[in-house]
């Protein structure tokens, strides 16, 4: 992956300013207004093992308040796993 490949998004998210981005942290660091547990829809949350802008903890315990999710530690994958992996998250997205 190229410096533009990884640092374009950023860029273009910022463009018209980091508003929209502390809003985004604004809502995801307050109450969500809901409880985890009272999720009921299966889901499979995928993390790279080798995040380093994401916590493996968090995802775990994002996992332990989700009745039925599944955690996923792709080995060797980053925080852009999505990049090196998604014909087989496509490919699971589409079976089900």
């Amino acid at each position: 992956m190229g410096w533009e490949e990884l640092v374009g998004p950023i860029f273009e998210a910022l463009r018209h300013g980091a508003r929209g981005t502390v809003a985004d942290y604004r809502v995801m660091g307050s109450a969500w207004g809901f409880d985890l547990s009272d999720i009921r829809t299966k889901c499979e949350l995928w993390q790279g093992e080798e995040d380093t802008l994401l916590p493996i903890s968090h995802a775990k315990r994002l996992a332990e308040g989700l009745p039925g999710a599944k955690l996923r530690l792709v080995r060797g994958a980053g925080h852009f796993l999505l990049r090196s992996h998604s014909s087989e998250f496509f490919a699971l997205v589409a079976s089900r």
